[in-house]
């Protein structure tokens, strides 16, 4: 180890500082509140700077901690202000994307718990910090547009939510490719909204587009699949047209039989679609063995 000499100077445009003895340690970044150093000129206060140099310099602990290079004297060391400014200006962005992460996995946690009004504010909280810090057509605002719409949609607040998912849609139409699975998330979400109000035209336009995205990227059994199946058969069910939602409800729940162990809620709720619909055409006999599978499923 070795040790700093006493004494040792930084100069930060003309003004030079004295750090207290120390010893050398290897890092990569560091960052410390440096204040209340001597300087030529008395004691000066900085706040919260980082300098970024490599490796690092561990100072004593009564002393703020900086980045140096190894062997280079510290001495008539010169930082520009310019670029200290951008380097504090990166950190903050970097923690409040961080607090912006953290807010998006509590919002996660509570919308499965059913605890949507208590999540709308954490939501709005991470989308905030997001349209702050990244450009506005980044993907995690496009995210965190979508997140929220969630909370309002499934509490049935259709007119806050159809804008947000637009917005997503749209920021994720621009920046991805054209057969991205976020896209196709951000068409269902949109479809299911109009389907939720009776506006069956609109939905199936969307429905059929996030079909066919997931169709041509993911492989033929993939759950999502058979999702995308199933939301656009259960349109053509409200709507009547057991003809066009047959074909695909059993396509679904072939794909859900092949994939998903027994248990899965969701090869349940492809066996109770699928029995709803005939049952709602009187046929009860082919619709009873599913009721009776779909129990079976949830039961295990």
């Amino acid at each position: 180890m070795k040790k700093i000499k006493s004494g040792c100077h930084l100069l930060v445009q003309d003004k030079s500082f004295e750090f207290k003895p120390g010893t050398f340690s290897r890092g990569r970044f560091l960052l410390q509140k440096i204040k209340g150093f001597t300087s030529k000129g008395g004691m000066t206060a900085l706040g919260t700077a980082l300098i970024t140099l490599t490796p690092s310099v561990s100072l004593a602990a009564s002393t703020p901690q900086l980045m140096l290079n190894e062997g280079v004297r510290t001495e008539n060391l010169d930082i520009s202000a310019d670029s200290l400014s951008v380097e504090l200006a990166q950190v903050r962005d970097n923690r409040e994307l961080a607090e912006a992460k953290r807010l998006n996995q509590q919002v996660t946690q509570l919308y499965e718990q059913g605890e949507y009004a208590a999540a709308v504010p954490l939501a709005e909280q991470a989308l905030a910090i997001r349209e702050k810090v990244l450009p506005e057509q980044h993907p995690d605002v496009a995210q965190s547009l979508n997140n929220l719409a969630q909370l309002y949609h499934v509490q049935g607040d259709y007119s806050k939510a159809e804008l947000l998912y637009r917005r997503s849609l749209a920021i994720r139409e621009k920046v991805l490719p054209e057969q991205h699975p976020d896209v196709a998330q951000s068409l269902n979400n949109l479809a299911e909204l109009y389907s939720n109000q009776g506006d069956y035209g609109k939905a199936e336009t969307l429905y059929l587009r996030s079909l066919a995205i997931n169709e041509k990227i993911l492989p033929e059994s993939h759950p999502n699949v058979a999702t995308a199946l199933n939301n656009l058969a259960e349109l053509y069910s409200n709507q009547g047209d057991y003809g066009k939602a047959e074909p695909l409800y059993l396509r679904s729940l072939a794909i859900n039989e092949k994939v998903l162990p027994e248990s899965h809620p969701d090869l349940a709720q492809s066996l109770n679609n699928l029995a709803l619909l005939y049952s709602n055409q009187g046929e009860n006999a082919k619709a009873e063995p599913l009721y009776r599978r779909s129990r079976e499923c949830n039961r295990i």
